[in-house]
C-alpha cells in the first residue's frame, strides 16, 4: 500500500486495486438496490478507517438571518430541509468523480444543477442545468472478439415508471462531460394509473424486479399476460440492458465489425455511438435496408427499448431484424393461481372478491393480480409472494386479525429445471401478537432470506 494519497485514474499495472476502489452507482441501480425493493448497501465497498475532512462545499446558505426592525426575522435561522425536503438526494460516486443535485428554492430540494466535484479535491468540474433527478450510473463491460474493457461511464435519469403523463424514459449522459448521449424509450415498468405497460406495449406488465447482470447491465424479468383478463396467458421475460446497443457485427449488414452502436433509434436506424452526441458535422446511420442515411447535428436520437421477441424481430432470421429481451417463457401457473384472502380495515371483516380484484390481471377494473417479485438473482432463482404480509400493530396501533400468506420461488437457472417453473411453494401461518412483517432482503451466497417481526425487532431467517 502507498504511504500518500493515491489519485484517479488507477495505475493498470496491478489490477487488484479493485478491491479497494469500488463505484456507488445510486439507489436506481441494481447492483445497490436489486434485491429487495428497500435495501441500499454496497457489498464490494470499503470505507475509510481513517475519516477525516478532505474539503468542504457548501450547497446552499445557512446561519442566522441578519434583522433590524422592519423585520421578525431577527435572529432566525435558514431553513435547510433536512427533515422533509432533504439536500444531498441520491448522490452517485464513479471513477473519483461525486454526481449531486443542489437544491433551488425553498422546495426543491435536489431540482437545482447536476454538479460533478472531484472527489479527492472538492473541485466542481462541470455543472449541467438540463440534468436532474439521476437515477443510477451504468458502466457496461463490453467484452468480444473485437474489444475489452468498459463503456466510459453514462449516467442515466428516468422519468415515468408509474407517473402519470410520463412514459417510462431513460435519458443518458456521458459521465466525463454531461453531454446527452440519447433517449430510451419504453423501458419495460408498470403504470398503476392505467394497468398497462407504459409506452403503449400491447401486452400488460404484471410486474419487473431488475438485477444486474453478468456485465453490469441491467436485467429485468418482466411478466407479461399476453391474454385477457378474464383468459390469462402469462408469460415470463427477460428484458436486456445491452441490447440497446450492438457491436462486432452490423446487424442490418452482416458485415464488418463496429464500434458500440444504438440499435433501433430513430425509426430503426444503426447510429454508431462515436457520433453520440452529434459532432457539428452531424453522424451517418444504417436503416433495415442496409442504405446509408444521414443524420443533421442536433438531432435527438431514441432508442426504442420494448422490441419484443416474436417471427419478425428475432435476429438473425431477418435482417435487420433486433429484439431487446434475451428469452420469454410461459408460466401457465401463473393462469389459474388465486388470489389470497386480504383483511378490509374498514369493515373489520375479511375483504369480499369484488374489494380483492376478481380478475388477474384486470387493472381497469381495479383486480389485484396475486404476484409480487421480493427479490431475484440473474440466471438463479426469483423470490416471490402471493398475499398480503401481516400487519399489525405499527399499521392500526391495535391490530386486526392475521392472515396467511404463501411464498414461492421461480426457477431462472436452466439447469435446475425449466425455467419459470416453481422450485417450491409454502404457506405460512402469521405469528401470534399482531405483528408487522416484511421480508428485509435476501443473501444468494447462503442461500437465506430474512423476515422482520417489526414490533419485538426479531429476525427470522429461512432457506432459500
Amino acid at each position: 500500500m502507498p504511504t500518500n494519497y493515491w489519485t484517479r485514474p488507477i495505475y493498470g499495472e496491478n489490477t487488484n486495486w479493485y478491491t479497494i476502489s469500488s463505484n456507488w452507482l445510486g439507489s436506481g441501480s441494481p447492483q445497490i438496490a436489486g434485491y429487495t425493493s428497500s435495501s441500499t448497501y454496497h457489498g464490494d465497498a470499503v470505507g475509510p478507517l481513517t475519516s477525516h475532512i478532505m474539503w468542504t462545499q457548501p450547497i446552499q446558505q445557512g446561519g442566522v438571518v441578519g434583522g433590524n426592525e422592519y423585520t421578525t426575522a431577527q435572529g432566525v435561522g435558514y431553513f435547510e430541509g433536512s427533515c422533509y425536503i432533504g439536500r444531498f438526494s441520491n448522490p452517485i460516486i464513479v471513477d473519483g468523480y461525486l454526481y449531486y443535485n443542489g437544491p433551488v428554492g425553498f422546495t426543491g430540494g435536489s431540482n437545482g444543477p447536476l454538479n460533478c466535484v472531484n472527489l479527492q479535491t472538492g473541485q466542481l468540474v462541470w455543472s449541467s442545468n438540463a440534468i436532474h433527478s439521476l437515477s443510477f450510473a451504468y458502466i457496461y463491460n463490453l467484452w468480444n472478439g473485437e474489444q475489452h474493457g468498459v463503456f466510459p461511464p453514462i449516467l442515466v435519469s428516468t422519468a415515468g415508471g408509474g407517473v402519470t403523463g410520463f412514459p417510462s424514459m431513460w435519458t443518458l449522459w456521458d459521465g466525463f462531460t454531461g453531454q446527452q448521449l440519447f433517449n430510451v424509450t419504453n423501458v419495460p415498468g408498470f403504470s398503476p394509473q392505467t394497468g398497462q405497460l407504459v409506452g403503449g406495449q400491447p401486452a400488460v406488465a404484471l410486474t419487473t424486479a431488475t438485477v444486474p447482470g453478468p456485465s453490469s447491465e441491467q436485467i429485468k424479468y418482466v411478466f407479461l399476460n399476453c391474454g385477457t383478463s378474464t383468459n390469462p396467458n402469462w408469460y415470463l421475460a427477460q428484458w436486456n440492458s445491452s441490447d440497446l446497443w450492438q457491436s462486432d457485427v452490423n446487424p442490418y449488414t452482416f458485415g464488418g465489425s463496429l464500434s458500440p452502436s444504438v440499435v433501433n433509434a430513430s425509426n430503426g436506424v444503426l447510429v454508431s455511438s462515436s457520433g453520440i452526441p452529434l459532432t457539428t458535422l452531424g453522424t451517418t446511420g444504417t436503416t433495415p435496408t442496409a442504405a446509408s442515411v444521414f443524420i443533421p447535428y442536433g438531432s435527438t436520437i431514441t432508442d426504442n427499448a420494448f422490441i419484443p421477441l416474436n417471427s419478425t424481430t428475432v435476429y438473425p432470421l431477418n435482417v435487420g431484424a433486433r429484439t431487446t429481451f434475451d428469452w420469454n417463457i410461459s408460466v401457465p401457473w401463473l393462469n389459474t393461481m388465486p388470489l389470497q384472502p386480504t383483511f378490509n380495515s374498514a369493515t373489520g371483516q375479511t375483504a369480499t372478491p369484488t374489494e380483492q380484484g376478481t380478475a388477474i390481471g384486470d387493472f381497469a377494473a381495479g383486480g389485484t393480480c396475486p404476484l409480487t417479485i421480493i427479490a431475484a438473482n440473474f440466471g438463479d432463482i426469483m423470490l416471490c409472494r402471493n398475499g398480503s404480509l401481516p400487519s399489525g400493530f405499527a399499521t392500526t396501533s391495535t391490530g386486526y386479525p392475521q392472515l396467511p400468506f404463501t411464498l414461492f420461488a421461480v426457477n431462472l437457472n436452466a439447469s435446475r429445471g425449466a425455467i419459470g417453473s416453481i422450485l417450491w411453494m409454502q404457506t405460512y401461518n402469521p405469528p401470534a401478537g399482531n405483528l408487522t412483517l416484511s421480508i428485509t432482503g435476501a443473501d444468494w451466497q447462503t442461500r437465506t432470506f430474512a423476515v422482520y417481526y417489526e414490533e419485538p425487532e426479531q429476525f427470522v431467517g429461512y432457506s432459500l
